[in-house]
């Protein structure tokens, strides 16, 4: 193979604000999308209990997804939420474009109730188990 002696004129860059490290969340977020994942959290939750008082900011099923996301790509801390929140190119591809400072968070995570997050637990199971369904009729069907 012969090499050209010319510069290439591409240059990829890790600070480019247009390039993002999380685009696997787009396959999350579809997902999410097809089986209404955060309006059936927040019906669960608000079912036991109402999660806030006013309908503004970031939802119980909104906040669970988040964090969520937040794991998938390998936060381990509620700190990790700034990797999130710093890459605005990946905001579009995110099943909650909006992630929550640090603080808001903290201060938000409190408020769940043991049972409500065992609702949300059951929310996420019933989904899993229509994937499975699905997935086991689209086999069937090859």
């Amino acid at each position: 193979m012969h090499r050209s002696p010319r510069r290439s004129i591409a240059e990829i860059r890790l600070d480019d604000p247009s390039v993002t490290g999380h685009a696997g969340l787009l396959l999350v977020k579809e997902l999410a999308e097809q089986h209404h994942l955060v309006e059936r959290l927040d019906a669960a939750i608000d079912g036991v209990h109402a999660f806030k008082q006013r309908r503004r900011g970031l939802s119980g099923g909104e906040l669970l997804v988040t964090l969520a996301e937040s794991m998938l790509v390998g936060g381990d801390h509620l700190a990790h939420l700034e990797v999130l929140r710093q890459d605005q190119a990946g905001a579009g591809l995110r099943t909650v474009a909006e992630v929550p400072a640090l603080e808001t968070a903290s201060l938000l995570l409190p408020r769940f109730w043991q049972r409500q997050l065992e609702a949300a637990v059951k929310v996420v199971a019933e989904i899993g188990n229509e994937v499975d369904v699905a997935w086991d009729c689209e086999r069937r069907t090859r």
